[in-house]
């Protein structure tokens, strides 16, 4: 095995890296959150969680995606996004 460390792309084969806020799929719905920790074959995901006005943490930090099923985002979209949205 190499020391080289892990580098995952998006749908789009954009870069992806801890921090990057992304749109991804829970149960057929979308769901905007952010990359909180990538392993070697997929990235830990935690939603937004519109009631609580925070990024969703609990006993399971967050979802584990393959990199191909998430879609990175611009972080000023997201934030207008949350903004807009009406409160759940």
């Amino acid at each position: 095995m190499s020391n080289k460390s892990t580098q995952h792309q998006d749908y789009f084969g954009r870069e992806l890296a801890v921090d990057d806020c992304v749109v991804f799929s829970v149960r057929n719905l979308f769901q905007v959150g952010r990359i909180i920790s990538v392993t070697p074959k997929k990235v830990r995901v935690a939603g937004y969680d519109y009631a609580r006005k925070n990024w969703r943490t609990g006993a399971v930090q967050g979802n584990l995606k393959y990199p191909h099923e998430v879609l990175r985002v611009d972080t000023q979209e997201v934030m207008l996004y949350i903004l807009r949205k009406p409160n759940q």
